[in-house]
């Protein structure tokens, strides 16, 4: 039939329907290509974010595996893409994060999603670590949970910081604890919010007592001095600048009147929080008072005492002097009035004068040594003991300066009677290895040899002043025991028989019963008894094994065989250096500390020591 088509299902189809089923598919095709095209599009839009983000991005299974992560993470944790697939979430945690990651994979397959953020602490390819903070959710594919996807930041530098405040918060409260006065933190809206020990104990109520919102705060103090209180409160509000410390009167739990000292300052922050360090000072207003009681009695002290007494403002200006001042300074008293504390100081001390005023403004009290300067010029060494009192209502210091001329020639006498008995006991100690040295004159400067070697080790060891010392002295005479030593013995030049060698390893103990009842600083007695001890036990004459023997000592008997092997004997010529360094080196933790014969082998290998440079003493 014309115009028309036959299908092989004999169905007819008009050219207008063939036409309009080939647009179709035409459109149908295009905007399959439009969704493959935007899908792709999507993706690489997905990947730039992925990995241009500044987040932290991840993907791992379900077992934990990295099957992605983003460059910022790589950098982070300091992993390439390759390095990376092979590692696990877990592979990154400490032991003790690993239930935290495992309880947090379990919420995420349950829900979906982390429902809160999780934080952990990640180790980085170099070995440190980073703290992060992640949230995750799973991905999908095909309509079932493929992977978990997470989203990190970086946390470390808070955490460090929370980390720091939490152990600063810490230190500062272990202070407080244990501190003798008493420590409080008030604000108007709560009371007091904490007490430490001392506070309990001066007023008899414990912490849980005084921290109730409702406890009566007036109560504490004296009902006569809560004026003074409320006055010195109302100047605070004003502004007016108030002394840091100050005294009232308290009642205790049990009712007993206190004298306290405070010291109050605001705590930093939007609330008004004060900081008030509190102190006993019961026995010391009673002397005041008692003081104060007889003002008769205190003019005569005044002008009578063998110190020189200044009264003066804050600012140093002499408000009352009495008559040791005068005469000390060979100023008459109205010429004192119109001086300032600060003008009898040294010129060159006028540098620490201001925060000495600050500090005795700020704790109240202050006691230190200066240098007075009189009328004529002469310098006076003083010991000054300054306090903040009330005077008139006003606060004014009370300072005693103390003349320590005599105790300052007294010390001075001291350290050169010191100086001499030190260069006596050198010299004792330079007569002892003589006398040794004369008996046995092969071996002439041995001593004083095997000291200064001992010096130098112990020096490269960094050991202290006083053990240096020590060794010096006990290295000089150790072996002061072979004066009871036969001569012939000392300098027999063959090989000795068993019964002579045996006199010889007497000499330790000979020279440790000489030395033993002689006032020597240090241990010089047992270095010169343990001189020939070896770390196996070996030596004598106690055979004491290493643990026993004194670090001193071990480094004397180092040097002592060097020493003796480089040297001639009577019964052999010298050995040399190399053969002793030889035998040390070979025996070194079996006979010889391994330390010390590491540290005498750089000295000659590296630091070119030799036995020639020696002098004659060391002393």
């Amino acid at each position: 039939m014309r115009g028309q088509y036959k299908t092989n299902e004999q169905h007819i189809i008009e050219p207008q329907g063939l036409c309009q089923i080939t647009t179709e598919l035409e459109e149908s095709e295009a905007q399959h290509k439009q969704v493959e095209e935007a899908m792709q599009e999507s993706e690489e839009r997905y990947k730039a974010l992925f990995d241009r983000s500044l987040y932290f991005v991840y993907v791992h299974d379900f077992e934990g595996n990295f099957l992605d992560a983003n460059k910022a993470t790589l950098n982070l944790l300091g992993y390439t893409k390759k390095d990376i697939s092979s590692l696990s979430f877990s592979s990154l945690l400490d032991e003790e994060q690993l239930p935290i990651a495992i309880k947090s994979l379990g919420e995420i397959l349950k829900n979906g999603y982390q429902k809160n953020p999780t934080k952990f602490k990640l180790k980085t390819k170099k070995g440190d670590y980073v703290w992060v903070e992640t949230e995750a959710s799973l991905i999908y594919r095909k309509g079932k949970p493929y992977a978990v996807q997470g989203i990190a930041r970086d946390i470390t530098e808070s955490t460090l910081a929370e980390e720091a405040l939490q152990e600063s918060k810490e230190k500062y409260r272990t202070l407080a604890e244990n501190a003798m006065d008493g420590i409080y933190i008030i604000s108007p809206e709560k009371g007091f919010e904490y007490v430490n020990p001392a506070f309990e104990k001066i007023f008899g109520y414990k912490a849980k007592e005084v921290c109730k919102k409702d406890f009566n705060f007036s109560g504490l103090i004296y009902p006569d001095d809560r004026k003074l209180i409320l006055e010195r409160e109302k100047a605070r509000k004003k502004g007016k600048r108030l002394p840091p410390v100050y005294s009232f009167r308290i009642l205790t739990k049990n009712g007993n009147i206190k004298n306290v000292e405070v010291n109050t300052v605001p705590l930093p922050g939007e609330k008004v929080r004060i900081l008030g360090i509190l102190r006993d000072v019961t026995q010391r207003t009673q002397a005041e008072e008692a003081l104060r009681e007889s003002e008769e009695k205190f003019k005569t002290m005044f002008n009578n005492a063998s110190d020189a007494i200044f009264i003066h403002d804050l600012s140093g200006r002499f408000m009352e002097v009495n008559q040791v001042a005068c005469k000390r300074l060979g100023y008459t008293k109205e010429e004192l009035l119109k001086m300032n504390l600060t003008d009898l100081d040294s010129p060159k001390l006028v540098t620490i004068v201001p925060a000495r005023a600050d500090e005795l403004n700020q704790r109240g009290h202050i006691f230190y040594e200066t240098v007075h300067v009189r009328q004529d010029g002469t310098a006076i060494p003083i010991e000054l003991s300054s306090r903040i009192i009330e005077h008139e209502g006003e606060p004014v210091a009370l300072s005693i300066a103390r003349d320590i001329t005599e105790r300052k020639q007294a010390e001075e006498e001291r350290k050169q009677n010191f100086e001499r008995l030190r260069k006596s006991l050198e010299e004792t100690i330079n007569a002892l290895a003589s006398a040794v040295e004369m008996r046995d004159p092969y071996t002439a400067g041995h001593q004083h040899r095997t000291t200064t070697l001992a010096c130098a080790i112990a020096e490269e060891m960094d050991l202290s002043k006083h053990q240096i010392e020590g060794i010096r002295m006990a290295g000089i005479i150790h072996d002061v025991g072979k004066i009871k030593v036969p001569a012939e013995i000392l300098s027999w030049p063959d090989r000795l028989t068993e019964i002579d060698f045996n006199v010889i390893k007497t000499h330790p103990q000979v020279g440790y019963d000489i030395l033993k009842n002689i006032e020597l600083p240090y241990s010089v007695a047992q270095i010169v008894l343990q001189h020939h001890e070896r770390m196996n036990g070996s030596g004598y004459p106690a055979g004491k094994p290493g643990e026993d023997i004194l670090l001193e000592t071990r480094i004397l008997s180092v040097s002592d065989v060097v020493e003796a092997m480089a040297s001639h004997r009577p019964y052999r010529p010298a050995l040399g250096v190399d053969k002793a360094l030889e035998e040390i080196k070979k025996n070194k933790g079996v006979l010889y500390d391994s330390e010390v014969v590491n540290v005498c082998l750089k000295l000659f290998n590296e630091k070119s020591f030799e036995f020639s440079q020696l002098k004659n003493s060391v002393l």
